[in-house]
């Protein structure tokens, strides 16, 4: 091979180095903010379910304690059960 036939090869290698370089940042970079809207994402979910959680538990103790105490009858809690999953 000639010198100047080598300075292309090597010339097309480059830019195709530059370009699968370039390719790989864009991907990178596109995989980088997709990962950081669903740690948002996730974190927020793990908030609204901390908070469901809690709830529930703070609903759950004293109906659990009404029933066993003969306080409210067994009948309208489950109305109201059923009322709750209806509106959620």
């Amino acid at each position: 091979m000639h010198s100047s036939q080598l300075l292309k090869t090597s010339q097309s290698q480059q830019s195709i180095v530059l370009y699968y370089g370039g390719c790989f940042a864009l991907v990178s970079s596109g995989l980088i903010i997709a990962n950081s809207m669903l740690e948002t994402k996730i974190s927020r979910h793990q908030e609204i379910t901390t908070l469901a959680v809690a709830k529930r538990d703070t609903i759950s103790r004293p109906i659990s304690k009404a029933l066993k105490n003969n306080a409210v009858p067994a009948h309208e809690c489950l109305s109201e059960c059923q009322q709750y999953k209806k509106t959620s």
